[in-house]
């Protein structure tokens, strides 16, 4: 039996033979590892890159001349390898800044970051500047209480919404609104509202009564009708913003009749050919109520009270229990 028993060869197997003759080409006198990995073409590149980089700084740290100085300038794969950690710790030059006069022969960290995340396709919408993401486009606030509960801002998510904003806008010519959204991309930039200030603003009967407001019957007055609508739309536009500095934004409270002597005023210095003194209050607080939403308040003290008074809705007054005296009020 014993003369049929032959010798067993042992075998290495090629990764152990091919790392038992590999070098390490950036090598660290304190590297403790103990196994040197083959480098692909690729990797030798990137080894080159990083000298090139080190050899461009002015700190001797970051140069490391020992080490660039052994790297071989042709690349042998059953010669060249490098120990894992030796390897990262050369390449690791993304804090490093390449001098100009080799911008056109080294890849900067910027670039290598770019190259080895092409898989990926970055979002448009990042580098899109955002609406603010706290303010409703229609009411320029951020929570808003509505019958004791609290809404929150949505945001516009379809082609369809923003089409229909931006009609509606272009319809109420809506200078405000307009000078926000248009030719801006709502989904893209996340423009946000509050589903009922939205609503609101696209009721049919709202768009047609700004529509026949703009300006039916500020034509009693005769005149290029055309010119009347501008004059009106323009002076509008002022009082919007008078409005929406002093009653929303400071927290003022007016009657509605000083606001009506504000429009009128307004026409009557810029446009006088279109200046109707009998412009009647009422379709004046229409047109506020179909521009500003539920961002204003109107109350009327006694019935024996000729005009509101307005305010904002952030304000939180129980008027009955206030011992605000009227008569001063915006008088």
């Amino acid at each position: 039996m014993m003369a049929d028993e032959r010798p067993v060869s042992l075998k290495r197997s090629a990764a152990f033979l091919s790392q038992s003759s590999l070098s390490c080409i950036v090598h660290y006198d304190r590297c403790t590892d103990p196994e040197i990995a083959p480098l692909s073409e690729n990797q030798f590149r990137t080894v080159h890159n990083a000298v090139q980089v080190r050899q461009a700084q002015s700190a001797v740290g970051h140069r490391l001349n020992d080490i660039c100085q052994s790297v071989p300038i042709v690349f042998i794969a059953n010669l060249h390898g490098a120990h894992r950690w030796c390897y990262k710790n050369f390449t690791n030059i993304s804090r490093l800044i390449c001098t100009a006069s080799q911008s056109g022969h080294v890849e900067t960290a910027q670039s290598i970051s770019k190259r080895r995340s092409s898989s990926r396709i970055p979002d448009s919408r990042a580098l899109t500047a955002l609406f603010p993401q706290d303010k409703c486009i229609f009411c320029n606030r951020h929570i808003k209480r509505q019958r004791g509960a609290k809404e929150f801002l949505s945001k516009c998510v379809t082609k369809d919404a923003e089409r229909k904003i931006k009609e509606c806008a272009t319809e109420k010519i809506d200078f405000r609104l307009l000078g926000i959204i248009e030719g801006q991309d709502l989904r893209a930039r996340e423009a946000r509202y509050h589903e009922s200030c939205r609503r609101d603003y696209l009721r049919q009967d709202s768009r047609s009564h700004h529509s026949a407001v703009g300006d039916e019957g500020d034509d009693d007055i005769g005149g290029d009708l055309t010119e009347t609508k501008a004059a009106h739309a323009d002076s509008f536009q002022q009082l919007c913003n008078y409005v929406q500095i002093n009653i929303i934004s400071a927290g003022h409270v007016e009657r509605m009749s000083m606001l009506r002597m504000h429009y009128i005023n307004c026409i009557k210095e810029k446009y006088p050919d279109s200046y109707n003194p009998n412009y009647p209050t009422q379709k004046l607080k229409s047109k506020l109520i179909s521009h500003f939403g539920s961002a204003l308040q109107f109350w009327l003290p006694k019935a024996s009270c000729k005009s509101e008074l307005v305010y904002s809705s952030d304000i939180d007054i129980d008027w009955r229990s206030s011992r605000v005296c009227f008569r001063c009020v915006s008088v």
